[in-house]
């Protein structure tokens, strides 16, 4: 008898939510969401309801089914984490995940202490 490997497909789920954090100013902090689907979600990432695009400020780094938001704080260096915090950076982060079967979202309060 041959067994078939069939894959259904599922909306995103999120595996590992982001919590809120607490920075103090000029400190580092990082944030990552994990999510599944099939197929796989498309992620998109917004900081007080406006999305965050590829620019000198922010990068997105993917490996497999995590997903981290990567900022950069000035010139080329890339890293997994918001550098130097201040109060620009203090609002509510939002991972959202979206394939054609639905969309499901995790999202997060950074607040900066001076």
């Amino acid at each position: 008898m041959f067994g078939f490997l069939c894959s259904v497909p599922e909306p995103p789920q999120i595996v590992r939510h982001m919590q809120a954090q607490t920075v103090v100013s000029g400190r580092s902090v990082r944030f990552s969401a994990q999510v599944s689907g099939l197929p796989q979600p498309q992620v998109t990432w917004y900081k007080d309801s406006q999305l965050l695009s590829t620019s000198y400020k922010c990068k997105f780094l993917h490996d497999g089914d995590e997903h981290t938001l990567l900022l950069l704080e000035s010139g080329d260096l890339l890293s997994l984490v918001i550098h130097s915090v201040d109060m620009a950076d203090q609002g509510i982060y939002c991972c959202t995940a979206t394939n054609q079967h639905g969309q499901n979202s995790t999202s997060l309060f950074l607040l900066c202490k001076c």
